[in-house]
């Protein structure tokens, strides 16, 4: 079966062995049966956080619901649209799956478009990997109230520009995840409290089986279990009642031990079962403590979030300047392509517009097939993702080589489906390059984005003898289609 179409299976009910089929309904905390604890008996609120869009985590959704419980997935919207297009090769759930867990109770919340540090990026890439995501959860039908720091990369922020957090807290969010700010050690600083002093750095201990490496002959640490994640609850309710404790999930096996399982952030289903178990009995007696009271709820209704606030417009360009390349050379988010049997040459310059490099082209006689630098044609990690009825006013910068032949070249957008496919939308007419030496803008305004379309992607064409870098892409919207707010 494909893995973005895994059917979440029953539940094992730990304590009688029967299978109990996933409910299919009911939102909020778990409910706590009269349990004949004192009345001032502390609480604890968790909250079941899976990160990354894996597919498998449909199948812990249905270990949860089996028990009356809740949890809150953190998505990326161009891993769902992967699941959607690759089913039976990816490993991500797929837009249906995650509209699926969101109608059976579970929240859905935004964790960036491509998964990176955000720390390390410039302030435009921080603000499209946020925002864009959240324009496109929120554009399928998923609410996307909660937002998660991919590796929790938020604290030490070098900059320059607004930080990471101030970003969040103008995104549209109601709360950001971190995964740290909790120790073991103490109280001090304790865990995170309901309501929290700062909803944009919900604190936790740190992701299940992401513990430190082990020190020179220190043997290696013991995966978390079950009972690894209740001791974690038991320090958290022993630090004052209020306490919040999200837990941290990632990738889910029958046996995280096995060649096949991935070689961190694993956490085994028979574990996750023994947790849900405890969690749903309302409570729990640490011995030679004091029992607490267990209640169990997605992180915005932890927080009373109800309706989210509307997608922020927030249109950018990944690697816009051409500054980031891969091991291949290519830049980042960019594609460099040629007709068959084509004999373009593509090569790094430093030959720059704006910034320290820019992507040269060369084609020498005999002409055989053009040759062209686009926008990566991808599921919405570079391609943007637009919206039907929208136009555009799209930009880069060319420099034709001085010497040589004058270039002949051709401005060419592409529009993603909506099944999956990429099609050439529109182009320019042919043009000879301006100002050979010079750098030049060339601007280009596109036809209202036709129906079923998903993203779109732009770039120059080189279809004669010559030589040309091209550098600094960009584009806005021009208004066409439902306005959006500025971005903070």
């Amino acid at each position: 079966m494909a893995p973005s179409e895994a059917v979440p299976r029953a539940a094992r009910d730990v304590s009688s062995g029967a299978v109990v089929p996933a409910e299919s309904g009911g939102v909020g905390l778990a409910a706590t049966p009269e349990l004949g604890l004192p009345g001032d008996a502390p609480s604890l609120a968790v909250s079941l956080t899976f990160d990354d869009s894996y597919a498998v985590q449909l199948e812990a959704a249905a270990i949860l619901e089996a028990h009356g419980l809740r949890g809150t997935f953190y998505v990326n919207s161009p891993r769902l649209h992967d699941g959607s297009a690759n089913p039976g090769t990816s490993e991500f759930m797929s837009v249906a799956g995650a509209l699926a867990l969101q109608a059976r109770g579970h929240e859905l919340g935004g964790h960036t478009l491509s998964h990176p540090s955000l720390t390390q990026l410039p302030e435009a890439e921080r603000v499209r990997e946020v925002l864009a995501d959240r324009a496109q959860l929120l554009a399928l039908g998923l609410m996307a109230r909660s937002f998660a720091y991919p590796r929790g990369d938020v604290e030490d922020d070098p900059g320059p520009g607004r930080t990471v957090l101030e970003i969040a807290r103008g995104s549209g969010y109601s709360s950001a995840r971190d995964t740290n700010g909790f120790r073991l050690d103490g109280c001090d600083p304790g865990p995170e409290r309901a309501p929290p002093r700062d909803p944009f750095l919900l604190r936790s201990v740190r992701s299940v089986n992401d513990a430190p490496p082990a020190q020179g002959d220190e043997p290696a640490p013991p995966p978390d279990t079950a009972a690894t994640l209740l001791g974690w609850m038991d320090h958290a309710a022993s630090c004052g009642g209020g306490a919040w404790l999200p837990l941290i999930f990632h990738q889910l096996r029958d046996d995280c031990a096995s060649a096949e399982a991935p070689g961190g952030y694993c956490f085994d289903f028979a574990e996750l079962e023994q947790l849900a178990a405890a969690l749903a009995s309302g409570a729990r007696c640490p011995e030679g403590a004091p029992c607490y009271r267990i209640e169990v709820a997605p992180v915005s209704d932890v927080l009373g979030s109800n309706e989210p606030s509307p997608a922020i417009a927030a249109f950018a360009l990944g690697n816009a300047s051409l500054e980031q390349a891969l091991a291949s050379g290519s830049p980042q988010c960019f594609q460099l392509t040629q007709g068959d049997g084509g004999t373009a040459v593509f090569e790094r310059s430093e030959l720059a517009h704006g910034g320290l490099a820019s992507q040269h082209i060369s084609i020498a006689e005999p002409f055989v097939a053009p040759a062209e630098v686009r926008v990566a044609r991808d599921l919405g990690v570079c391609a943007p993702f637009t919206t039907p009825g929208r136009a555009y006013e799209l930009s880069l910068f060319y420099r034709a080589d001085p010497a040589g032949p004058v270039p002949e070249l051709r401005v060419l957008t592409y529009r993603l489906t909506s099944d999956y496919s990429w099609e050439q939308w529109e182009s320019s007419e042919p043009f000879l390059a301006q100002t050979p030496g010079e750098w030049v803008e060339q601007r280009w305004h596109t036809a209202a984005v036709p129906d079923g379309t998903l993203a779109f992607s732009f770039g120059l064409r080189l279809q004669s003898v010559g030589a040309v870098a091209v550098d600094d892409f960009g584009g806005a919207p021009l208004g066409v289609g439902e306005p959006a707010a500025a971005a903070p």
